[in-house]
């Protein structure tokens, strides 16, 4: 596995890890990271796992919900 691919699947474990806490559900977890969403124009959150500063996006959203913001 080249190191971009290796560095995708960290990122991607470690959203599902936190989206899991987020959601308090796998399949909830899941959807969300699948689902196209507008705080992303329309991609789901998982098309932006490619670069580290698109994770960060992710976070972002991810921990607004976890406090009470929207998305």
């Amino acid at each position: 596995m080249d190191t971009a691919a290796s560095e995708r699947l960290w990122r991607l474990a470690d959203l599902m890890t936190m989206a899991r806490d987020v959601f308090e559900d796998e399949e909830a977890a899941k959807t969300w990271l699948r689902t196209p969403n507008r705080a992303f124009r329309d991609a789901a959150p998982m098309e932006y796992l490619d670069t580290e500063p698109g994770a960060m996006a992710v976070r972002q959203v991810l921990n607004a919900i976890a406090t009470g913001g929207v998305a």
